[in-house]
């Protein structure tokens, strides 16, 4: 039986249908006013997101990707003078923005302005395949609203979940063009992934090839039979690798650089394991939200965070509907550019759910960081599937409007955050609004000068950035529980060897921080935390530093205190 050509009816032409089951899927890039809307879509998304970008949380992780790259841009090679347990990509496409544009945090902060704006742009055109223009627009505005702006953060977590977003892009082109340079695109963006974070690009790396042989074995579909579309994809993948390896072997550093990737499979977990679908990580965060609340006040917190079990859900949903589209394969029960479609799809999406599951880090807030892939299983649940009808509900008018409405009411949460960051401040990486001055870093503008190399322990390696210092280790954190004891004591090596004048502790870290967001930490790996010793033995402490993140300022004791700066 032949199979009609979507793309000349006129009703998928102008966006108002989805192709229905049995046809060919819908190809958007070939209609200009699809290009269109993707454009504007873009476009919006920058307008929107442009907000988020002068606001600063103090987040503890997002210095990591900033200070290495300052590093970098200062001649040290990743691995061989500094640690880190993260594969290099974002490290040196931070470092070669900054060489471009400045090392600054609007630099930063607009490079995810645009990660932003991309996630909605190709999950728009990922969902038009199946679904139609308004289903489509809808899966990327809850996208848009409910991702990044919860996280606006400058961190790995993004970048490669932007490589992982294009790598399903190019897997669909590749699956309605089967042009060889779609299947190279596919095996290149997937081994980008793996380079900016080593977990989340092996989870789908192994998902998208087991995908592709599925739909080669059962379908007998000639695309994914030809030698040249394999040698294509396995080239494209490959080329990455083998330029990190030679040029890490050219420095000398090969060896060490295989370590610290395989560092989190023996030490990542012992401090940051938590269940899945964890919305708050401690018990204390859900009285906050609940325990002092009235029922009225509940009923609205529950819904606000109601998208939150959505998201949860979405992995979940992922690998069922892969199980039905490769079951209707077998069975011949719909046309197969569609069910493979569910089955490229749903195999990347659910692979961004296993790289949690297994990395033992699945709470909300990172299956939020790999929202971009799990998010294009969102609008089958408006505009349901054959893979999604066996779920009661699915496709239903008030599931549309639930989604839309409690999507948008936790939206809302991080722009009411940002109208609260108001304070001005200033560093030396640019000024930026805050809620509330962070003492540490005013202490450290107050008392250092570009380039000198203090201490921040355990774990603000923002505040090195923010001030243009360094610390005398190659360890920009050293978190009690995860870093190893002969890590530690690395660093108070390098610490007594420099004579470091100034080390500033967190003391909020230890009274409220490390249980709240690393709940797993033992407490045998606090009490025989050494750098503790270090302080009691060479240093003095000078002024107690408070607000949100209290801090103790220590001085060497040959160095006087220093007096406080004028107000």
């Amino acid at each position: 039986m032949s199979i009609p050509s979507v793309t000349n009816r006129s009703e998928q032409t102008s966006g108002e249908a989805a192709p229905a089951s049995g046809e060919e899927l819908f190809f958007p890039e070939k209609s200009r006013a699809e290009c269109l809307v993707t454009l504007a879509v873009f476009v919006v998304s920058c307008a929107y997101l442009r907000v988020f970008v002068n606001g600063l949380t103090f987040n503890a992780d997002e210095g990591i990707a900033l200070q290495g790259a300052s590093r970098i841009l200062h001649g040290q090679v990743l691995y061989r003078d500094f640690f880190s347990f993260l594969t290099p990509g974002s490290f040196y496409w931070t470092a070669f923005l900054f060489r471009i544009f400045g090392s600054s945090m609007l630099v930063a902060r607009l490079t995810l302005m645009i990660y932003g704006a991309l996630y909605s742009s190709l999950t728009y055109l990922v969902a038009r395949r199946t679904t139609s223009r308004w289903t489509s627009l809808a899966a990327a505005y809850l996208l848009l609203i409910s991702a990044l702006p919860t996280r606006f953060i400058f961190i790995h977590n993004w970048d490669s979940s932007l490589w992982a977003l294009g790598a399903t892009y190019a897997a669909v082109l590749f699956l309605q063009t089967g042009r060889p340079r779609a299947a190279f695109a596919t095996g290149t963006l997937t081994a980008w992934t793996f380079l900016f974070e080593q977990s989340k690009g092996a989870c789908l790396g192994f998902a998208l090839v087991a995908a592709f042989a599925w739909i080669a074995w059962s379908s007998n579909r000639s695309a994914f039979r030809r030698f040249s579309a394999w040698a294509a994809m396995g080239i494209g993948a490959t080329w990455p690798f083998l330029l990190v390896t030679g040029y890490w072997a050219h420095v000398g550093a090969l060896r060490q650089m295989w370590n610290d990737w395989l560092w989190p499979l023996h030490h990542y977990a012992s401090a940051n394991a938590v269940s899945y679908g964890a919305i708050f990580k401690s018990y204390e965060d859900w009285n906050d939200v609940f325990a002092n609340s009235s029922w009225l006040g509940r009923g609205i917190a529950a819904l606000i965070l109601s998208p939150c079990i959505v998201i949860d859900l979405l992995p979940i949903l992922a690998a069922a509907s892969l199980i039905v589209a490769m079951r209707a394969i077998i069975k011949r029960e719909r046309e197969t550019s569609t069910l493979a479609y569910y089955v490229l799809v749903s195999a990347a999406a659910s692979s961004m759910g296993l790289c949690a599951v297994l990395s033992r880090r699945a709470d909300t807030a990172h299956l939020i960081f790999a929202g971009p892939p799990l998010f294009l299983v969102l609008p089958w649940l408006i505009q349901v599937p054959t893979v999604l009808r066996w779920l009661p509900g699915a496709g239903s008018r008030w599931l549309a409007g639930f989604f839309l409405g409690s999507f948008s009411l936790y939206g809302a949460v991080p722009i009411t955050a940002r109208a609260r960051m108001s304070v001005p401040t200033f560093t030396r990486r640019g000024a930026l609004e805050v809620g509330q001055q962070n003492g540490g870093l005013e202490y450290l503008m107050s008392h250092t000068y570009p380039g000198e190399r203090v201490l921040v322990y355990p774990y603000s390696p923002l505040l090195y950035y923010l001030t243009d210092t360094y610390s005398p280790a190659t360890f920009d954190f050293l978190q009690p529980g995860m870093h190893t004891r002969e890590q530690f004591d690395e660093a108070v090596r390098a610490v007594e060897a420099d004579r470091t004048p100034l080390v500033l502790y967190e003391t909020s870290f230890f009274s409220d921080s490390l249980y709240r967001f690393w709940p797993s930490t033992s407490p045998e790996a606090i009490a025989r935390e050494p750098m503790r010793e270090l302080l009691l033995s060479e240093y003095r402490p000078c002024a107690i530093i408070k607000g949100d993140d209290r801090f103790v300022a220590f001085w060497r004791k040959d160095i006087p205190c220093p007096p406080k700066p004028a107000p």
